[in-house]
């Protein structure tokens, strides 16, 4: 073996074992570089890889937060008051009426939102008044949030296996990139981010070495996720199966219900609170939102259009969203949030039954527009595509470091998306896996950064014989 070889050999990784250290002579051994290894001959020689991680993450963050407040304070289209249901709730909570009234008028207790967001949005509120203040320390709260989950991205790297570079990359790529929508007021779009991001932080940790309570905490973690951002609940799901399966594969049932209980208890202990009081004021049992009929009767009617500023911001007709119509508001209030949302499903399936060719046009124009949105300019839809052709790329190639990273991504990238094939599709609504297709795109381009290496060393060797 050459030196370029054995030089190659180093910078890959080994898929077929999970101790990178030693190969099991039984198995196929793929030639690709340990993280470990990476951490340290890529970034800084010598240095911890945790160090790397840390330092790494800091860099990030003070980027993202120089970038995107210098956005905030100087460009115009930040200027616009902050809206949105859990806002229209939070002020609701500051002036002692509960969690109600997130529509255009009052129309009482609600469901509409999860609880976090609201708590802590009427926290500002408490502390600042209306007016410039109150706008900007909104969005400096959501750039807060944004620029802790790019931050985040060599974390998630490092514990997923992956080469820390990777992670880097992709948060300084997402640092450098802004948009109007992770600095939205309402926060979803940033918030959702930032609690995928440690759902799957400690999954991996949980992965490598399940403990009742590592499990706990895990529990914990998700719990608080769903009430952030209550789409996060199928890849949620998806990661429990995930760990439950590997654990299964080598306990008893005495470990499996050991580990897995504690899951099941951290998540029960967060979610309970909420849903108990959705019994006693509301009258029924509500998991996290009570908005299911709405939004899918909202996005599949005479008229629906695929994406959010089409379907609803439009001046030739009513359109039957309680948030921007007052006859709509009105039949909430007189109906009841929850015998209103029953009356949308109703709709809802009924119209399916009688239109299935549009449901199927409608489904799969909502699928494009999540992966490719539309946008004003031409750059930036190549950009789009751009970002849609590597996370893709990344997205395969990711599976040769490991089962943990590939499971990790493939899970997320099917299972967050398929609520929003269904339901009217919006920037914000994709937001929150941004950081993963960033990743995605990341192990891309450092994939192809190595085969253009190794080429020209091949090239150079075939020079130096000849």
């Amino acid at each position: 073996m050459t030196m370029d070889t054995k030089s190659a050999a180093r910078d890959r990784v080994d898929l077929s074992v999970e101790t990178p250290d030693r190969v099991q002579p039984t198995q196929a051994v793929l030639p690709r570089a340990t993280p470990r290894t990476d951490w340290k001959t890529v970034l800084a020689p010598g240095i911890r890889p945790e160090r790397i991680m840390s330092f790494a993450a800091f860099a990030i963050f003070f980027l993202s937060i120089a970038v995107r407040c210098t956005l905030v304070i100087h460009s115009p289209a930040y200027a616009q008051a902050p809206y949105g249901e859990s806002l229209r709730v939070a002020r609701s909570l500051v002036n002692h009426r509960g969690f109600s009234n997130p529509y255009l008028i009052p129309t009482g207790s609600t469901a509409h939102v999860t609880p976090v967001l609201p708590l802590l949005q009427a926290a500002i509120l408490v502390l600042v008044h209306d007016g410039n203040t109150l706008r900007f320390a909104l969005f400096f709260a959501a750039v807060l949030f944004t620029s802790v989950s790019w931050a985040l991205l060599p974390i998630v790297a490092g514990e997923l296996g992956l080469p820390v570079i990777m992670g880097f990359m992709a948060g300084t790529a997402g640092a450098l990139s802004p948009t109007f929508f992770e600095m939205d007021g309402s926060w979803m779009p940033s918030t959702g981010a930032f609690a995928l991001l440690l759902v799957i932080i400690v999954a991996a940790r949980y992965k490598t070495s399940p403990t009742p309570r590592l499990g706990f905490a895990y529990g914990l973690i998700c719990g608080l996720a769903m009430l952030i951002h209550a789409t996060l609940a199928l890849p949620i799901v998806g990661y429990c199966f995930f760990l439950q399966s590997t654990v299964q594969a080598k306990s008893s049932v005495a470990r499996i219900t050991r580990l897995g209980g504690p899951i099941l208890a951290g998540v029960a202990l967060v979610l309970l609170p909420w849903v108990v009081r959705n019994r006693i004021v509301l009258g029924h049992w509500v998991l996290l939102r009570s908005n299911a009929g709405f939004n899918f009767f909202l996005s599949n009617r005479d008229g629906a259009l695929p994406d959010v500023d089409s379907n609803i911001f439009r001046k030739d007709e009513d359109v039957p969203n309680p948030y921007s119509s007052l006859s709509e508001a009105q039949l909430v209030r007189r109906l009841g949030e929850i015998a209103y949302n029953q009356r949308c499903w109703r709709m809802f399936t009924a119209w399916v039954r009688e239109h299935p060719r549009q449901f199927v046009t409608l489904t799969v124009e909502r699928l494009k527009l999540f992966w490719l949105p539309t946008r004003r300019t031409w750059r930036g839809a190549v950009g789009e595509e751009l970002l849609a052709v590597l996370a893709l790329g990344g997205s395969v190639l990711v599976w040769r470091y490991g089962q943990l990273p590939g499971r990790a991504v493939g899970i997320i990238l099917l299972a967050y998306p398929v609520v929003y094939y269904f339901v009217e599709v919006h920037d914000r609504y994709r937001y929150p896996i941004r950081p993963i297709l960033f990743l995605c795109s990341a192990i891309a381009v450092w994939e192809l950064v190595l085969r253009l290496r190794d080429r020209l060393r091949s090239l150079q060797k075939d020079t130096n014989s000849a």
